[in-house]
């Protein structure tokens, strides 16, 4: 009876806060009816949920109930009535009469600008999801109603995240002796040239290993992480943590007892996945973070090193004088050790969990998707596992 069509004035469907979302509905009716209203809604809104067994005792029995946990935050929430207007909106009221819609063809435009505040990027996942939606409805007398709903995408920019082009430089230490020596320690450092980074750049990591210790590194393991956080707030604050890993690199080089070794590796940010930024979301967050692990020989455990990075799209305006942006934008030098695309780490599969991370408790989970596997090197990345991953 009636067919909607929704255009958006930019093909990807792309937008940014404070941007204005234009569309064009076309509207095909082949029967004639009465309604009550033709609405068109713009809505944003984070959603997360999920079910958690609680055991109670009653009665001297322990019963298991499932309890469901539920976080909501909308971010706006706009109605343009192209018919009829909000007092129709009550379907009990008599008084809304209803207008009578002819066979034919009708166009409307319609606009609305997001938001100045920054709005967090859009994600659909088991746990949770943040959705843009427009969506039209006639509101039918004595029928059902028409609907169609089309979503679209929110890019959130970094800009109020202090020190984003600092050079980062972490350190971690670890302490290994035999028999009756005394311990000494194992340092390994991150040097990064800046916290932020932009999908399309690289991601240059050197990591240097300072093996004082009287244990051998037997190999290096350099890994970019994704963390996503998921909160509720009722009936009680919980929170779930999926770690996916996104690309690693191994260098099987020993470092003797008492020797210090320089690596160097980089990760490409391919633009064409979906990083992600939570700006002003308190129930979903996205953290990226490269980790450095070395294999000791024979029972030691291994040390590791996680240090935290940001990726997105970065308003460098907003965040750079004109000094800052110079030495930013400055070329690098030809005959620096700069690594070569043809020199990029290829990808490695996780064979075990224990080749993942010794931080207990790691429980491996496997994620179905629907979706094309996303490519960090411009390769298909492996199967992702998705674990409980302590930051």
């Amino acid at each position: 009876m009636v067919t909607f069509t929704i255009e958006f004035d930019r093909p990807d469907k792309k937008y940014r806060s404070g941007e204005t979302v234009r569309c064009d509905l076309y509207v095909r009716v082949a029967e004639k009816f009465t309604a009550r209203y033709l609405a068109f809604h713009f809505k944003g809104y984070a959603h997360t949920e999920w079910i958690k067994p609680e055991r109670q005792k009653v009665d001297g029995k322990t019963i298991v109930t499932q309890v469901k946990y539920v976080g909501h935050e909308e971010y706006f929430k706009h109605c343009e009535y192209l018919l009829g207007s909000i007092d129709s909106n009550d379907d009990n009221s008599e008084s809304s009469g209803g207008e009578d819609i002819e066979v034919g063809y009708y166009h409307y435009k319609i606009a609305y600008k997001l938001p100045d505040d920054d709005l967090p990027s859009n994600i659909e996942c088991r746990n949770g999801s943040v959705r843009y939606t427009v969506k039209v409805k006639y509101s039918v007398i004595n029928g059902p109603d028409k609907s169609l709903t089309i979503p679209f995408l929110v890019t959130s920019e970094v800009s109020k995240i202090p020190d984003l082009l600092q050079p980062i430089q972490d350190v971690t230490e670890s302490y290994y002796g035999l028999c009756c020596f005394r311990p000494r320690p194992l340092e390994i450092t991150h040097y990064l040239p800046r916290l932020g980074f932009s999908p399309g750049e690289t991601l240059p990591v050197k990591i240097e290993i300072n093996n004082q210790s009287s244990v051998r590194v037997e190999f290096i393991k350099v890994e970019l992480l994704k963390n996503l956080i998921f909160m509720t707030t009722s009936p009680e604050v919980d929170k779930l943590t999926e770690t996916k890993l996104l690309n690693e690199h191994i260098f099987y080089t020993k470092v003797p007892a008492g020797e210090c070794k320089e690596f160097k590796t980089e990760f490409f940010l391919d633009p064409s996945y979906n990083w992600k930024l939570f700006n002003n979301c308190e129930i979903i967050n996205c953290e990226y973070y490269v980790r450095s692990e070395a294999e000791m020989s024979g029972c030691n455990k291994n040390p590791h090193i996680i240090t935290k990075v940001v990726i997105g799209t970065i308003n460098h305006d907003a965040i750079m004088d004109e000094e800052t942006r110079i030495k930013y934008e400055k070329k690098p030098d030809a005959n620096s050790n700069h690594i070569n695309r043809e020199d990029r780490p290829i990808l490695n599969r996780i064979q075990t969990l224990e080749d993942f991370n010794r931080i207990p408790p790691l429980v491996s989970v496997k994620e179905e998707s629907d979706t094309p596997t996303p490519s960090i090197l411009g390769l298909p990345l492996a199967d992702e596992e998705v674990f409980n991953f302590k930051i």
